[in-house]
């Protein structure tokens, strides 16, 4: 059975990002999804973006990476000057979802719904769940930072 790791909400911590990398290489894990919240909260966002840019196989847009791109405010616009007019072109054309097949399933991952990264916003300030699995009639949806489970 193939292996796929799937990384979410690493907003900038490039000590838990490096560990997490190399747990993926221990347990021979060939191919990583990010399902989005690359940058903004810690201290290295230009690093941790460069990482999962280049590790990782499939990345989605999160609401941090919708911001960067469509809003500003002082946060935002420090983390956007430290990433660089590049990385932010880059983080464009990241989709909000990703539909790929898994063991013969059509799986979907998205960050929060598959249309908005801040869907579940409100969800988050109360609790802080990285990974749910839901499944949805034929498609088995990945969403991270979410902590309903619709079936």
């Amino acid at each position: 059975m193939e292996k796929i790791a799937i990384i979410s909400d690493i907003h900038s911590n490039i000590v838990a990002l490096k560990s997490v990398m190399n747990d993926q290489k221990r347990l021979e894990i060939k191919r990583i999804f990010c399902a989005g919240d690359v940058s903004v909260k810690g201290s290295s966002p230009c690093e941790c973006f460069d990482i999962v840019n280049n590790k990782c196989e499939i990345i989605v847009k999160g609401n941090v990476e919708d911001s960067l791109i469509n809003y500003g405010n002082p946060t935002i616009d420090w983390y956007k000057d430290k990433l660089g007019q590049k990385r932010i072109d880059v983080m464009r054309n990241w989709n909000f979802y990703h539909d790929f097949y898994m063991s013969g399933s059509l799986i979907r991952m998205f960050h929060s719904t598959k249309e908005n990264p801040w869907a579940y916003i409100m969800i988050l300030i109360m609790y802080q769940v990285y990974l749910k699995i839901l499944w949805t009639d034929s498609i088995h949806c990945i969403r991270a930072n979410s902590c309903k489970i619709k079936r």
